[in-house]
């Protein structure tokens, strides 16, 4: 799969979105400055009432005797257009190659539309993947991002601009995935599981794109009306698809390659559990706790 060409674009759609986030901002805070202003000028300035009772009678203002300065919150508007891109590239893709998306969700639940994908070797070229892809990356950071930022993960962050937070979430499953596809054509040289190594990748990004799709619209309620509920609602179905995805590339790749169970567990350890572990162990030992 050409990851190089996802990577660029996923990079200028960030950008995209930072500069539309900082515009946005700023324009906030014009607003915000001028009714600071205004308030302020209220209060230290009679107002004239002689334009609507045509005598030269002052009337002190009393309708703001405290007033209390706007605050900076936490605004989640950068999310609403994360999802905005998320639901165009679904569009996009449904739309334009409504057939093959089908397809590929067909694929994901029936072992033998899988095998018929398989056998076009047309998956990794298809535009729909990498419109799908896309869109699971977005949502698989996004979804960190809220776990993170309801735990008080980001505290230490926060003189960041949260959208700067999530590009670099971002980035992070992009090289996460393009290391793991990496590491198990490494492997599939070493243990001669060529077709094997390539039916279980294709069975990794095929689970991604359901991923993706199943948790967006939880993603989206989540982004303005976050709760614990929510969040353990999407853990859990993250696990289960996952767990999904485990056993059956396994099925899968046992199936292809023959080898006996001992194999198929250490070649899991090396592409599955120990990547898992390493970026726990990295997670514990820098985010602070809640």
């Amino acid at each position: 799969m050409n990851f190089a060409g996802l990577t660029v674009a996923t990079l200028l759609l960030f950008l995209c979105m930072e500069s539309f986030a900082e515009h946005y901002a700023s324009t906030a805070h014009a607003i915000q400055d001028g009714y600071a202003e205004a308030i302020s000028y209220a209060e230290n300035e009679p107002v004239s009432s002689s334009i609507l009772y045509g005598s030269p009678h002052k009337l002190e203002p009393q309708a703001y005797p405290d007033v209390i300065p706007l605050t900076s919150t936490d605004s989640r508007d950068w999310m609403l257009l994360v999802l905005i891109v998320c639901l165009l590239l679904l569009a996009v893709s449904w739309y334009n190659f409504s057939a093959r998306t089908a397809f590929s969700l067909k694929a994901f639940f029936a072992v033998r539309y899988f095998y018929q994908l398989d056998k076009e070797a047309m998956f990794f070229r298809d535009t729909p993947t990498y419109l799908l892809t896309a869109n699971f990356l977005l949502v698989a950071a996004l979804l960190s991002y809220q776990v993170m930022d309801y735990y008080n993960h980001l505290a230490f962050l926060s003189h960041y601009r949260p959208l700067l937070i999530f590009g670099v979430l971002l980035m992070a499953f992009i090289l996460f995935y393009i290391i793991k596809a990496m590491l198990i054509k490494l492997l599939a040289g070493i243990f001669s599981t060529g077709k094997a190594s390539f039916i279980y990748l294709e069975n990794i990004f095929l689970s991604n794109i359901f991923i993706g799709l199943i948790l967006l619209p939880l993603v989206f309620y989540n982004a303005f009306t976050p709760s614990l509920t929510n969040i353990y609602v999407m853990l859990a179905l993250l696990l289960a698809i996952n767990l999904y995805k485990l056993l059956r590339g396994s099925l899968l790749a046992y199936a292809a390659s023959g080898f006996s169970v001992y194999y198929l567990f250490l070649y899991l350890c090396g592409v599955e559990f120990a990547p898992l572990l390493i970026i726990y162990k990295v997670l514990t030992m820098y985010l602070p706790a809640s």
